[in-house]
């Protein structure tokens, strides 16, 4: 890929990004379905594509680009969203382990449902392009979802054992 064409795509990006901030700061966006960064035609133009998703599974455009902010690659990032989505999966229940992407197994896990992988699914497509291709989403997005998803709690120190720690290393 060109740096020229890098930089058209972040300029589109932009512009949209301050559309869309705009419009809802005036209130005009009644729903939250906005364009997906441009994917290349076959007659050289460029194509948008618009995300509607089912009511309480959208994140705000804004977060969308903290998230992506944050995340190191596509499955970091589908991973995230899905920790978005289904903050109740990742509780004090440990739900999350009871899931995986397509369900089934030794241990008999639940799918996540249709309506949260394509949700999962276009978000991570908009901001990573390369996922659109099946073979790919599959060897990386979804084993890290997956990964996530049966990844133990990580429990926080008291700072007593904090300090008792500390104390250890320091003899």
């Amino acid at each position: 890929m060109k740096v020229t064409d890098i930089d058209n795509r972040l300029k589109t990006l932009e512009a949209k990004h301050d559309i869309h901030h705009e419009e809802s700061r005036r209130g005009r966006r009644q729903e939250t379905p906005w364009s997906a960064p441009p994917a290349d035609s076959d007659d050289g133009s460029e194509a948008t594509h618009t995300i509607a998703h089912p009511a309480g599974m959208v994140i705000d455009q804004d977060r969308l680009l903290t998230l992506k902010g944050k995340s190191q690659s596509a499955g970091n990032f589908a991973a995230l969203v899905i920790r978005e989505l289904k903050p109740h999966l990742f509780g004090p229940e440990n739900l999350r382990q009871l899931y995986n992407w397509n369900g089934g197994g030794v241990n008999g896990k639940r799918g996540l449902s249709p309506n949260t992988k394509t949700v999962v699914s276009n978000y991570t497509t908009m901001f990573y392009p390369e996922c659109q291709k099946e073979d790919y989403f599959r060897d990386t997005v979804i084993q890290k979802i997956n990964e996530s998803l049966r990844r133990p709690a990580v429990k926080k120190m008291s700072s007593k054992a904090a300090r008792n720690a500390t104390e250890h290393y320091k003899q």
